[in-house]
This record gives C-alpha cells, sequence and structure tokens, in this order.
C-alpha cells in the first residue's frame, strides 16, 4: 500500500509493533511520515473515555482490500460525536491479523457509533474474508496497557494479583512513613487520604512501570 492516498490523508497501516495511527480527515502528511491521532476536547466532568480493541483476522490474499476498507470506516467514525482517535496494527509483515484501537469520550458516543446502521453496512462489507473478536477496555485492564502495542488485558487473575502486591507495598509505605500523622487526623480523613495516595500511585507511577517490568509474565509471548 503507499504511503498515502490520492487525497494524502493517511498512512498506511504498520506492520510488527510499529504503530500508524490514521489521520483526521482533511489533514495531510509529508511522505512517510506517522500521523498524531485525532483527540477531541472533553470537558471536565464528563463520562470517562472508552477503549474498544478489535482483532481481525483477513482471508489470506485480502489484505489489501482489508486496508483500504480501513481507512474507509475509520473515516466514516470520525464524523460520530466523542470520536477521540482510531489506531490500526498488522501483527507482524506475513501476518494476516491486523487490530485496531477505537477511542469514544462516553459509552453512549461509543455506542453512537459501534450500533449504527452506517457500521453495519461498512461491516457486512467485509463479512465474506474476515472474523473478528471485540474487547472493551476499561476500568482494571487500562492500568495494564502496554504503550506502542496492542497487546489484549493480561488475564483477570495476573492482574488481580500484580494489584495486590502493589496496592499491599504502597498501604505498607504509607503507614510506615506517615502513621504517625495520619493518626491523629480523624478516621473518616485519614482513609481519605490514604485512598488517595494509593490510588494515584497505581495510576500513574507504580503500575506503568510494573506492567513494562513484568511483561513477559503478563502477556503470552505472540502478543508482545
Amino acid at each position: 500500500m503507499s504511503d498515502h492516498n490520492q487525497s494524502g490523508r493517511y498512512a498506511p497501516i504498520a506492520h510488527g509493533s510499529e504503530m500508524l495511527v490514521t489521520s483526521e480527515p482533511d489533514i495531510g502528511h509529508a511522505e512517510g511520515m506517522t500521523l498524531p491521532s485525532r483527540v477531541g476536547g472533553v470537558p471536565p466532568g464528563t463520562p470517562a473515555p472508552v477503549t474498544v480493541m478489535i482483532t481481525w483476522n483477513v482471508l489470506a490474499g485480502q489484505e489489501r482490500a482489508f486496508e483500504e476498507w480501513a481507512h474507509g470506516i475509520t473515516e466514516a467514525g470520525y464524523r460520530y460525536p466523542g470520536h477521540l482517535g482510531s489506531n490500526w496494527f498488522r501483527l507482524g509483515d506475513a501476518s494476516h491479523r491486523y487490530r485496531t484501537v477505537i477511542r469514544f469520550a462516553s459509552d453512549d458516543a461509543l455506542r453512537g457509533w459501534m450500533e449504527s446502521d452506517e457500521r453495519r453496512d461498512w461491516i457486512r462489507r467485509v463479512e465474506g474474508y474476515t472474523r473478528r473478536s471485540e474487547q472493551r477496555l476499561s476500568g482494571m485492564e487500562t492500568w495494564f496497557t502496554l504503550p506502542g502495542t496492542t497487546a489484549p488485558a493480561p488475564p483477570r487473575w495476573k492482574m488481580f494479583l500484580v494489584t495486590v502486591v502493589c496496592s499491599y507495598a504502597v498501604s505498607l509505605t504509607v503507614n510506615l512513613a506517615l502513621g504517625d500523622v495520619l493518626a491523629a487526623v480523624p478516621i473518616g480523613v485519614r482513609v481519605l487520604i490514604s485512598t488517595v495516595i494509593l490510588v494515584g500511585a497505581l495510576t500513574w507511577p507504580i503500575l506503568p512501570n510494573v506492567t513494562r517490568l513484568l511483561r513477559r509474565f503478563l502477556y503470552p509471548p505472540e502478543d508482545l
């Protein structure tokens, strides 16, 4: 597939671990340049964004047709309210497996696209030569996302085990470091402070780094 179509709006679907971000319609790019995803503004107080990962198994020989179709359905999705971006990957140079990651601003916005007649029509166009599976990423799964990959979420027991160990380590550290200070604070405030520290530590510095450190334990080799 060429680096961009005649209108100059898209980069090719990338192979292996290299990521393609399909551009927003009407934004051009230089030859060979990977485009940033479209990111819509999300006003404060709105529901958390929702991510869906779809894996496609494409019949051998239909890869070019599928990639052209992928650009078309992505452009159609951009027109729906709340669309925050779509990333496409081809899982290996000679692979017939593709993966797309779609983000919407809320569950309602996602359903607006996923359940639309327009999307059903696009899906029907490739039913003869593809099989797909869908996975929604929310809650605990978003803590175990590997940057730069589309690996599915690890098994729940592994996520549970890692979360328990990390939570215990953070709680123990907080109690050792701040136990005397927090002892003089009313229990409601004490629990609130401990909870904020725990969730903040897990969300930002700890679980993203632990996920990278334990990637071979959390993910099957074929997903890395």
